[in-house]
């Protein structure tokens, strides 16, 4: 123990001292601010699950778990967040139960956290202490626990913070409380028996990176038994080699479902901050969460609908269900198309990365994810396998719907007998992932290395062909220029012109004007 530090500290059962109540009067706020901000913890910090591992020398492997459960939180939530502590100095049942559920206390995020300003009249307060709280603002004698206090040397106020005072939480339990402890060694093993015929297959999804040559696998579970998955690959659903193990756990997982709301759809890639939908999730361990401004504006918390990719910053719990709010539509070369109610759609956390090489694009890929649970694994040769066809999008140039079109920009149609369409080729850009209506991402435009060329098709209404060409981009400085003239049309009303970027590959997104005769 020679300079080690040890910290010592006591559980307070006291109630507060009536005499000492801090009141609306004791407060410092400003003029129009709630004297007193409430919060409670986010419960992906917190835990409804405890295990602790203590000494027992009845047992030959020299130690046991003690387990405290949050049920009710476990039901509402749907999730069990779990924290084992290794506590091999405590060497009797009762006491590491207990341990187990005062950490489980601490931990409870339905604790109301509160933070105020004292005026100078009440300095005589420590960590530790237990008091009233009264603001006239619907806090009346409500017992806090002060876990904090920063002091404002300038101008003589304190800063607190604290916490629900849940007294009950720590006295000693009564004599007639039952501990449970019949639970396995394993403290992530369930009790009831388990074979591999029980565990469910995964849901796979696939994206592309457009960096590199990289098949991004999402996958989403749908049961809650699952300690990992073992990937396997093949490229003639026969052979299948081994690829790697992912271990991804219930806080994390991918989810999927179905949408319950209307989207409508949009022209090109946008930011839409006032548009929500609402979606039912197919499982219900883990809840979909929202997203901080890194996540979102960098494209890490993403939906796939349909075959649409959005980008998503709020998420509100509706009843059973969610609300998705503030979105950037079609991204990833998707188009921001409309959707009904009810098809499917599932998040995409990346959860694994296939590499491919050059020779693979345009081959069909199988994919097969084994669950795992404990000692139980679902067999390759009984797992169903998810196809994947490699198109290579890190060989192929950004989307034309990034592209400048001058003179008319957001407009998609165009009402004229004649019409000279001018494009500013270069279509990469930098900056923040914003933009509105009709207009690309507001940013810097640069060139794109992977943009060679452009088609242009001239189509009927109907897709009958009746004409194209194919521009072949050197300089990057001048607008490449289109002239329709009321010849081209064929004698046909409207016409459609589609606009294709190219390199050595295609964009597999193409930008469509309507053309309509005056």
């Amino acid at each position: 123990m020679s300079g080690s530090t040890i910290k010592l500290g006591v559980w307070k059962y006291e109630e507060p001292d009536p005499s000492l109540e801090i009141t609306r009067d004791d407060l410092y706020y400003e003029e129009g601010n709630p004297p007193v901000e409430i919060t409670k913890r986010d419960p992906k910090d917190t835990y409804n699950q405890v295990w602790v591992k203590w000494t027992d020398l009845s047992k030959e492997s020299g130690y046991s778990f003690a387990v405290a459960k949050d049920p009710v939180d476990q039901r509402i939530t749907g999730t069990v967040r779990e924290k084992t502590y290794d506590l091999l100095g405590i060497t009797t049942s009762e006491l590491a139960v207990k341990t187990a559920y005062r950490f489980l206390a601490e931990s409870m995020y339905r604790y109301d956290m509160y933070r105020f300003t004292l005026s100078y009249r009440t300095m005589v307060i420590e960590v530790g202490d237990v008091r009233y709280l009264s603001d006239d603002f619907g806090l009346d004698k409500q017992p806090i626990l002060i876990t904090r206090i920063n002091e404002d040397a300038n101008s003589g106020r304190m800063v607190i913070e604290a916490v629900e005072n849940k007294r009950f939480l720590y006295l000693p339990f009564d004599d007639d409380y039952e501990f449970d402890q019949n639970y396995s060694e394993n403290q992530h093993e369930r009790q009831e028996p388990i074979d591999a015929d029980d565990l469910a297959e995964p849901n796979l999804y696939f994206t592309e990176s457009q960096q590199d040559s990289f098949i991004n696998i999402h996958i989403c579970p749908q049961d809650e038994d699952f300690n990992g998955f073992v990937l396997h690959y093949s490229f003639d659903d026969e052979t299948y080699n081994y690829l790697g193990d992912c271990t991804i756990d219930n806080l994390s997982c991918n989810v999927d479902g179905t949408i319950l709301s209307n989207l409508i759809s949009y022209p090109v890639v946008m930011r839409r901050p006032k548009d929500a939908f609402g979606l039912e999730q197919n499982i219900s361990f883990i809840n979909l969460q929202s997203a901080n401004d890194i996540q979102f504006f960098n494209k890490q918390s993403l939906l796939k609908i349909e075959n649409e990719i959005l980008a998503f910053r709020d998420v509100t719990e509706v009843g059973a269900n969610f609300r998705v709010s503030n979105l950037i539509r079609g991204l990833f070369n998707t188009k921001p198309i409309e959707h009904a109610s009810g098809v499917s759609w599932h998040s995409l956390k990346i959860d694994y990365k296939f590499k491919f090489n050059m020779e693979d694009v345009g081959k069909t890929i199988y994919f097969k994810a084994l669950t795992h649970y404990g000692d139980k694994m679902i067999q390759l040769e009984d797992a169903t396998p998810t196809s994947y066809v490699i198109s290579g999008q890190y060989m192929k140039p950004l989307p034309v719907s990034l592209m400048r079109i001058n003179g008319r920009e957001g407009l998609s149609t165009y009402k004229t007998d004649d019409v000279i369409l001018n494009w500013y080729f270069c279509s990469k850009v930098s900056g923040f992932g914003r933009g509105g209506y009709g207009n690309a991402l507001w940013g810097n435009y640069t060139k794109d290395p992977l943009l060679e060329r452009l088609k242009v098709e001239l189509e009927e209404e109907d897709g009958t062909s009746i004409t194209n060409v194919i521009f072949d981009l050197d300089d990057y400085g001048e607008p490449v220029q289109l002239e329709i003239l009321e010849a081209d049309r064929n004698g046909k009303n409207p016409i459609r012109v589609k606009i294709t970027s190219g390199s050595n590959l295609w964009s597999n997104e193409t930008r469509n004007i309507l053309i309509e005769k005056i």
